[in-house]
């Protein structure tokens, strides 16, 4: 007779961690090889924008939010508790998780970006309270300053 429970695939192994005398757990898949997270090995994290190539690290910054499912707070607004009566009724328990929970990945994804700048943008961008403006902030000064360095360049190449 057969144990039913050795036909099944092979999700995981174990194997004892030598040095910390710990069993780890390592996740294979059915032809019990070591499954990898190809999202994680995609989504390195952008060098710092040092105030140049903005477009670029803009891009790469978005994309990097974008896997930690972030980048929608760099266009979203905070939702709003309005009552619905003439006298002011508190909110729903629901409402105020929400509202929490918006607050805190707001805040992950604001400090993301900052930790993506350099120490001297750091400084001048930290003051912003919000994810969306903090990002609106980077577009007005530098992709304006990418858009006159373009020009300056074709100028100076026609002018050659």
């Amino acid at each position: 007779m057969t144990n039913i429970d050795s036909l099944k695939p092979r999700l995981s192994f174990f194997e004892a961690d030598p040095k910390t005398n710990t069993i780890v757990t390592t996740p294979v898949n059915v032809t019990g090889a070591p499954v990898t997270n190809t999202v994680a090995n995609h989504a390195e994290k952008p060098e710092k924008f040092n105030g140049q190539n903005f477009k670029r690290w803009q891009q790469k910054m978005f994309f990097y939010l974008g896997t930690l499912n972030l980048a929608w707070f760099l266009n979203e607004t905070a939702p709003q508790w309005k009552p619905t009566e003439v006298r002011s009724v508190p909110p729903n328990a629901q409402v105020v998780q929400d509202v929490e929970a918006w607050k805190h990945s707001d805040f992950l994804c604001h400090n993301y970006v900052l930790n993506g700048l350099v120490g001297s943008l750091y400084n001048v961008y930290c003051k912003t309270t919000t994810a969306k403006e903090l990002w609106e902030s980077l577009e007005r000064k530098h992709k304006t300053e990418d858009a006159g360095t373009k020009k300056f360049y074709r100028n100076l190449v026609e002018f050659l």
